[in-house]
């Protein structure tokens, strides 16, 4: 209950549980981000590459060019080399 109750009034008011909400949303969405993150990149480098989106993103029924996929990284890619790090991987999904 310490880590909840801020001012130590021996109760948990309002805005701290609103503090603990949002805290517990900011992490629940920092990890899913990074389990999104992880499922791109299949080698656990830090970066998706081309072939590993392209991995990710075709089936049978949907192909995407060369071009296509690399208008996709080139979307995203803020340091230009050719590969989508975490970061960047962030800065993508909060900018949707």
């Amino acid at each position: 209950m310490r880590v909840l109750d801020a001012n130590m009034n021996g109760l948990i008011d309002y805005t701290e549980f609103i503090a603990a909400c949002l805290h517990s949303y900011n992490y629940l969405q920092d990890s899913q981000l990074k389990a999104a993150f992880c499922y791109f990149d299949k080698d656990g480098n830090g970066s998706i590459t081309k072939e590993e989106l392209r991995e990710c993103l075709e089936s049978e029924e949907f192909t995407l060019t060369e071009d296509e996929i690399a208008n996709l990284i080139k979307g995203v890619d803020i340091n230009e080399d050719g590969k989508i790090d975490y970061l960047e991987f962030i800065n993508m999904m909060k900018a949707l």
